[in-house]
């Protein structure tokens, strides 16, 4: 899994209107400029500071968090739809340890995949519901659970079967490949090899806040979820 770039510009529109008649009256001017957005509080892959409070201004609903000790960085960075959070370079044997949230609103075919984000189809209802659908997934029931203030369910995933069409990205990533979503930068994808924890939340406005941990190789799973625990306590709506 990795990230999508965000690009901010500022408008600025003026608008001129002459006056009529004989008497050459006075030109009448009116401007009117647009309030640049705000700077995303992170970019892809970027060193992030332990002890620094980060708050997301392009993801929505903005969640504001306090690094914990240790070396961390983003991947996807905070963008409308996605932001990844990653352990840089975790200890043992571990590879990966992220922590990801997602406004999931396209998947890939459950049954057939697919190789480009142009491959995806709309989500359909919820996506812990579509989660324990997947007919690819090796997924375990889905446990009551509440987080920032939210309620919800959560569950573990890893790769059970592959589908006919699978990203390149899925060569990297081991057997029994299966695309999941896009971050905007790359596919999410589950192997056996790796395994992660969704926790979908229910927003009260409507529509699902879904906060991903990640880790590989999936024989480090508990020690990935203990390692990412301290940030995923810190995480609150604002």
């Amino acid at each position: 899994m990795n990230p999508v770039r965000v690009a901010v510009a500022a408008v600025l529109l003026g608008v001129v209107m002459s006056g009529c008649g004989g008497s050459g009256g006075p030109t009448a001017a009116t401007s009117t400029s647009t309030a640049s957005p705000a700077a995303p509080a992170f970019s892809d892959y970027q060193g992030l500071r332990s002890g620094r409070t980060y708050t997301t201004t392009a993801f929505r609903p903005s969640i504001r968090f306090t690094l914990p000790p240790g070396t961390w960085s983003s991947e996807v960075g905070d963008t409308a739809t996605d932001f990844t959070v990653a352990v840089h370079d975790p200890p043992g044997g571990m590879a990966q340890a992220l922590l990801a949230a997602h406004r999931v609103q396209q998947v890939y075919d459950p049954q057939n995949g697919g190789r480009i984000p142009g491959d995806r189809v709309p989500l359909r209802g919820s996506f812990a519901d579509w989660l324990q659908r997947h007919p690819r997934l090796r997924v375990t029931a889905p446990r009551p659970a509440r987080l920032m203030g939210l309620s919800g369910v959560q569950m573990d995933v890893s790769g059970r079967s592959q589908p006919p069409r699978v990203p390149e990205e899925c060569s990297k990533t081991g057997s029994d490949c299966v695309p999941l979503f896009y971050d905007g930068f790359d596919p999410v994808t589950y192997a056996r090899s790796n395994r992660g924890r969704f926790i979908v939340l229910k927003l009260p406005s409507g529509g699902e806040l879904v906060i991903e941990q990640f880790v590989e190789p999936a024989a480090e799973f508990s020690d990935g979820l203990r390692l990412l625990r301290p940030l995923l306590q810190r995480l609150q709506l604002t």
